[in-house]
């Protein structure tokens, strides 16, 4: 499996290699003489691909008296090893025991890929019905209402399942019963990328400070990952030809000469990768962390573990006293409906959660606007293309075609709207505690602290401070100026256990405004014990804004030959 950016902060999975059929056979034929005794043939065929799983249809036949029966083999990408198959399969069956949702039946799984396959792996009945996302448009909307009622119950019974903490459900078995619990959170943000080889506590989580905690630490380590700057490095090289080295076994021209050799321009470098790699490699260039990005996402994520403690828990919404749980994507190819089109079945539980109410998606996927997938063409531009390279006749039937698809697009845009009114009101007469989920505000406190903790790149470029004075004003300042005065104090300390080490130590007659009140400025080889010490000092002590007022400033200079530090006093 392997990572690729899909937008900028955000990556999807995709598999390298695919599952053997035969092994997929080999792996279910001893369940499949358990599930259909006297089965005698058993086919494997591809189904379907998701979004961290790929499906087959496995067929059981018993030829002998010609019954046949159709099965699900999920394969599950690595994305969370052995907590994600186990979450998946536990929720399965809890929403299977404590509500009236019909789930898929689970024959048998693996939750290790330590086996023949390679994959873990799952086997399940073949849901009955049809995909929603197939006959939606053939839909009428009185159906289309019944199927928003219904799903409106679901999410209201989820809603009703009450935790203490925030995780995801995972069971175990005791010598009386079966038992659930919480354990690690299937959150996105914790383990995708890189983000799983770091550690990093993923829950049960007892508060959004503790969850958000770690959501930024892990975000940090992504961010700081020097691979991002050593690409930097390598694609300025490419642009630059001077400082691309040669291929091949020629020591005796030097740089080179990319003008003089075009087979080694960096396109043609490019054209060596595996189609794979290409595609990677271009979708981090137009997605992956960017230099602009490092020059200021650094420093925002520590603002961000900073402000935490002030805005979380927030002083009118104290820690999290029940949490919910909820299916992280009721969309449309998750819902199954008859030839009625009632809803009979909601697969997929792998990414769901327990959570406070803060974090539940308000609205269902299949009602977002999003899942429209035809947007109307620019009008003037078609009738411009149509009308210079068809016949009157075929630009009319074109245009037909078009008025059809716009027809259509702007009447489910309606439609879906007052869905979405309908879905608040079931909600509402429920008196369900996703009311609270409905009605929040988008532009409150809470909900800016979620975004920027999830997506800290879309507000404005290195605002995190002035976005938590906004918020906490003067009571945080004088925090900080605190924390920071402490912080600077333990620096002081530090650069004095510099004075009579390895190194010169210089005063400096740098002078500053009437504010300055000394410098001072220190020097020692890369490499010394005081040289590590004076570039944690520097590090350190120059964490926040530059802007803003503190009682010490340090200047951090390396080169090859030494690292100096001038200590300023304010």
């Amino acid at each position: 499996m392997r990572w690729r950016y899909r937008g900028h902060f955000d990556l999807a999975p995709y598999c390298i290699t695919d599952p053997d059929l035969e092994l997929i056979r080999e792996v279910v034929r001893p369940y499949i003489k358990l599930i259909v005794p006297g089965a005698d043939t058993v086919s494997v065929a591809f189904l379907a691909r998701g979004a961290f799983n790929q499906a087959y249809t496995v067929t059981a036949e018993n030829s002998t008296i010609g019954f046949s029966e159709e099965f699900v083999f999920r394969v599950a990408l690595p994305l969370y090893p052995y907590y994600k198959a186990e979450s998946d399969v536990a929720t399965t069956e809890f929403v299977r025991r404590s509500t009236t949702i019909q789930v898929p039946i689970i024959y048998a799984f693996d939750s290790s890929s330590d086996n023949k396959l390679g994959f873990e792996w799952m086997l399940m009945e073949k849901v009955k019905g049809r995909v929603l996302e197939e006959v939606w448009d053939s839909l009428g909307y009185k159906a289309k209402e019944n199927i928003t009622i219904q799903v409106a119950g679901w999410a209201d019974e989820l809603s009703r399942s009450r935790f203490n903490k925030i995780g995801s459900i995972y069971m175990r078995h005791t010598p009386t019963q079966l038992e659930f619990y919480l354990g690690p959170l299937m959150d996105y943000r914790l383990y995708e990328g890189d983000r799983l080889l770091h550690e990093v506590y993923r829950g049960p989580f007892e508060s959004l400070q503790a969850l958000y905690t770690s959501v930024l630490k892990v975000t940090e380590w992504h961010v700081n990952d020097p691979r991002h700057k050593s690409r930097h490095e390598m694609q300025d090289a490419f642009l630059d030809g001077s400082k691309v080295q040669p291929l091949g076994n020629k020591p005796d021209r030097g740089l080179m000469d990319t003008s003089a050799n075009e087979s080694l321009q960096p396109h043609n470098t490019e054209e060596m990768l595996a189609p794979a790699e290409r595609v990677d490699r271009d979708s981090e260039r137009r997605w992956g962390v960017s230099k602009s990005d490092l020059s200021w996402l650094p420093e925002d994520l520590k603002i961000y573990r900073l402000l935490l403690p002030h805005l979380c828990p927030l002083p009118h919404a104290p820690e999290i006293k029940s949490t919910m749980l909820s299916h992280p994507d009721l969309s449309m190819f998750n819902l199954f409906v008859d030839d009625s089109g009632s809803l009979v079945t909601l697969i997929d539980w792998e990414m769901a959660r327990v959570e406070p109410v803060e974090l539940v998606q308000a609205i269902p996927d299949f009602l977002d606007e999003d899942d429209v997938v035809y947007a109307p063409p620019d009008s003037e531009r078609e009738a411009q293309k149509i009308s210079a390279s068809s016949s009157s006749d075929q630009n009319l039937e074109m245009l037909k075609k078009g008025n059809e698809k716009s027809c259509r697009w702007l009447k489910d845009l309606a439609d879906k709207t007052k869905l979405r009114a309908l879905y608040r009101q079931d909600l509402q007469q429920r008196d369900s505690p996703l009311c609270e989920a409905l009605d929040r505000d988008p532009e409150s406190l809470e909900q800016e602290l979620v975004d920027r903790v999830y997506y800290p790149h879309y507000p404005r470029a290195g605002d995190a401070w002035d976005w938590g004075m906004k918020h906490l004003g003067d009571s945080f300042l004088e925090d900080s100026d605190s924390e920071e005065q402490s912080d600077c104090d333990t620096h002081e300390s530090k650069i004095s256990d510099l004075d009579g080490k390895d190194g010169n130590v210089d005063l400096c007659s740098v002078t500053k405004d009437d504010e300055c009140r000394g410098n001072r400025a220190y020097e020692s080889s890369p490499g010394t014990e005081t040289a590590i010490a004076m570039e944690e000092v520097g590090r350190k002590a120059n964490r926040l804004d530059v802007n803003e007022p503190r009682c010490l400033r340090i200047g951090l200079h390396r080169t090859a030959s030494c690292v100096l530090i001038h200590v300023v006093d304010y």
